[in-house]
């Protein structure tokens, strides 16, 4: 026991004194972070939101939402099946136990790409989700 708690009192103080340095000195040694102080979080704290100027077409265009609905369209097609192209996979096996789940959100413009629900309950031995 006090072997542990001479660990947990060096460990705290080693902990604290690398938080310290991020945090307070501008002359931090991490090399993720860099130097990170007090003055760094001063600018970013201060700074202000700065509008898009890169895209001038998606601010206001009736294309827009045009365009958002025709992708809606091809994600609704892709999930019946009948959206395939020759360059593209086909629907994933496990797609089927969760397709209704996907439908609605897909519809409303929260497009599932990479993020499909996991299979609950089926072993992953499972023929379809292998």
């Amino acid at each position: 026991m006090a072997s542990y708690m001479m660990y947990a009192a060096h460990r705290r103080g080693t902990m604290e004194k690398r938080w310290n340095a991020l945090l307070v000195s501008p002359h931090s040694g991490t090399l993720a972070l860099g130097e990170a102080g007090v003055y760094h979080a001063r600018l970013l704290l201060g700074s202000r939101p700065k509008p898009c100027t890169q895209f001038p077409m998606i601010q206001g265009m009736a294309e827009l939402q045009t365009a958002l609905t025709e992708l809606s369209r091809i994600f609704q097609a892709f999930l019946d099946g009948r959206g395939t192209r020759p360059y593209a996979d086909e629907l994933p096996g496990e797609t089927v136990y969760v397709e209704h789940l996907l439908k609605l959100p897909n519809a409303q413009g929260l497009y599932t790409i990479n993020s499909q629900p996991p299979v609950n309950g089926v072993p992953s031995s499972h023929r379809v989700v292998e």
